[in-house]
């Protein structure tokens, strides 16, 4: 759960070791506590979440902060 908006820039989500997607925060307009990214059908047990920073952004953003607002967790 995260930020999207015109300061947002580009991150690489890894599941275990590995990305799994990049994920563009950019919005014209700023949208707070929104689902940036979800990961389902994980095997049951431990998993490791890594956000890398990548320094990107979109074209049309001023910035490439990547802010995180809160990881929601379902068993």
């Amino acid at each position: 759960i995260g930020f999207r908006g015109p300061t947002a820039g580009i991150a690489d989500v890894s599941v275990d070791g590995v990305v799994v997607e990049r994920v563009d925060l950019y919005s014209p307009t700023d949208e707070v506590g929104v689902p940036v990214f979800a990961a389902s059908a994980l095997a049951e047990g431990a998993h490791t979440l890594a956000i890398q920073v990548t320094g990107l952004k979109n074209a049309a953003a001023t910035g490439a902060f990547v802010p995180v607002d809160a990881f929601d967790v379902t068993p």
